[in-house]
């Protein structure tokens, strides 16, 4: 195999991946998606989750593989789809069970976040820089 097969193959492969990269920013329908509660960007991992259910709405939000299994998983708990799509309230319905997803991941982001910053602002605190590194609430009885 010559120099110029190798190249040719190469820009071959380099303009297949491309133009996969194209077709995945256009069904995402935004250059700079990520998924929106762990922040993952990197477009081959995201999916566009519907809200409400496909057959309900169109409105999407960028989910990264994970957390769309995630939510995928929660929505097995839904109610049974026994009303015809079009019947305004089974579309609130299930707009309501689909933000109650949404907001139930946030929370467990929540959970994992909040003791990460309440352990940096201690770290940062001038009170325990005044007692000599000793933290107020975890210092021993005296």
């Amino acid at each position: 195999m010559s120099f110029d097969e190798d190249e040719s193959r190469r820009e071959a492969r380099e303009h297949a991946r491309e133009k996969r990269r194209r077709r995945h920013l256009e069904r995402l329908g935004f250059e700079n998606a990520q998924c929106i509660f762990c922040g993952e960007d990197d477009k081959v991992c995201l999916h566009l989750d519907h809200v409400d259910g496909q057959e309900f709405s169109d409105v999407v939000w960028p989910l990264c593989a994970n957390c769309h299994a995630k939510r995928t998983h929660l929505q097995k708990d839904h109610p049974p789809k026994d009303a015809e799509p079009s019947d305004p309230l089974e579309k609130m319905g299930r707009m309501v069970e689909g933000l109650a997803d949404y907001l139930e991941i946030t929370v467990t982001r929540l959970r994992e976040f909040g003791p990460i910053l309440c352990a940096e602002a201690a770290a940062r605190s001038p009170r325990k820089k005044r007692d000599g590194g000793k933290d107020e609430r975890t210092a021993p009885p005296q």
